[in-house]
């Protein structure tokens, strides 16, 4: 299974915020996907998260025999940081990190220790610790190129996209392997190079030879969260909808869809998925669609269950969560002014499109003006911002000028 180059590589699906707005449900017709080119075959989805349970049960074994061993204990980070990922456990990131710090602390000269705690701290949205110990990993002696994939994640998170683009191999010949093209056709996308990420990506999957679902799940989640922050629903469905085929307890990528489709089909699509997941944002975006189908008492119950969540992990992991606690909020949660605040805070960890655009909803939806023009400005001085983004502060910055022009 391709699964350590997800968590290697630009995986900005742990860090990003997502851009899922006001439902806009489909109405039947044919499935969003058959628009998308074939896919080779692959495992089925279920069989694939059982044999990657599988695979951390039989490191765990491995461990236990030779419990001094840096390369298992770091690759049951790593593991543990993709099955988090991909079914919304948080409890494995945290497993993970305590990993991971335990790692260094007893083998501080072995550059894999370091560069597991990198991952999870990134994972924790902790980018300037986590860049501190890609640097220690270097100094240990890792080559400076196993490291570049994410050093190329913590600067695109962080809104600094060319510097990341420098850092991010080139993998235009023949030997780029399919995660590493993935990962730059992605930074082409959040670079507003939407066809230049579509080419890639298809590239990335035709030059992709495993039989794993994860790694073509996590492409087409991740091109449809570009076409999402775009504004090309139709586009950020279909991908989404052959990303769930792929792996149906995919959690981020289901909950993106849920907000897509019609309450019956997102309950059905969410619903196996929170059986395995703690994370908030499925038991928000679960919660709402059973308020949306008319289970009032059931729904109002899931959005309660996730409100508790994001105060938990709001405490525990702040800098993780912040943002995703903001869109909550300021959707189901129902309280603009603790939105507003949440999402100024998030920019202050990422400065980019994303966290800026969230801050100005907020600001928008809480009618204050100078969050409004703060917002607006910090977002139009960005070097790359997706044209909705820019185009909503435009729109902002204008009545600012108004504002202050006075009568």
């Amino acid at each position: 299974m391709a699964l350590r180059s997800i968590v290697a590589g630009l995986a900005l699906l742990a860090l990003a915020t997502g851009c899922k707005g006001k439902h806009a449900e489909r109405t039947g017709g044919a499935s969003p996907e058959a628009s998308l080119p074939a896919l080779r075959p692959t495992t089925d989805g279920a069989i694939a998260v059982d044999n990657l349970d599988a695979m951390i049960g039989g490191q765990e074994r491995r461990i236990q025999a030779a419990p001094g061993d840096v390369g298992l204990r770091a690759g049951l980070v790593e593991l543990l940081l993709t099955r988090g990922q991909f079914l919304g456990v948080v409890a494995d990131y945290e497993r993970a990190s305590a990993l991971a710090e335990t790692l260094v602390a007893e083998a501080p000269a072995a550059p894999l220790a370091w560069r597991a705690r990198a991952s999870t701290r990134a994972t924790w949205h902790r980018f300037p610790e986590a860049l501190e110990d890609l640097r220690e990993a270097e100094k240990a002696g890792a080559p400076a190129r196993s490291l570049a994939g994410l050093e190329a994640t913590i600067l695109a998170a962080t809104g600094h996209l060319d510097e990341a683009m420098k850092v991010t191999p080139d993998t235009g010949d023949a030997q780029g392997d399919a995660m590493a093209l993935a990962s730059r056709a992605l930074l082409d996308g959040e670079l507003g190079m939407l066809d230049d990420a579509g080419r890639g990506l298809n590239a990335a999957r035709a030059r992709y030879r495993d039989v794993s679902p994860f790694p073509l799940a996590w492409m087409d989640a991740m091109q449809a969260t570009l076409y999402e922050k775009a504004g090309e629903r139709d586009k950020a469905r279909a991908h989404y909808t052959r990303a769930v085929r792929l792996l149906p307890l995919y959690a981020r990528a289901a909950a993106h869809l849920a907000a897509l489709e019609a309450p019956q089909k997102a309950i059905a699509l969410l619903t196996p998925v929170v059986a395995r997941s703690d994370d908030p944002e499925v038991f928000a975006e679960l919660g709402d669609a059973l308020r949306r189908a008319g289970r009032t008492a059931e729904g109002k119950a899931m959005l309660e269950r996730a409100r508790a969540r994001y105060d938990h992990l709001l405490a525990s992991h702040r800098e993780a969560y912040v943002d995703h606690a903001a869109r909550f909020w300021l959707g189901a949660g129902g309280d603009t002014a603790r939105a507003l605040v949440l999402a100024k805070s998030a920019s202050s960890v990422r400065s980019n499109d994303e966290t800026f655009g969230l801050w100005l909803e907020a600001a928008e939806a809480a009618r204050n003006p100078s969050e409004i023009c703060e917002a607006s400005h910090r977002l139009l001085a960005l070097p790359h911002a997706a044209a909705s983004f820019r185009a909503a502060a435009r729109e902002a910055a204008k009545r600012c000028v108004d504002r202050t022009a006075g009568p």
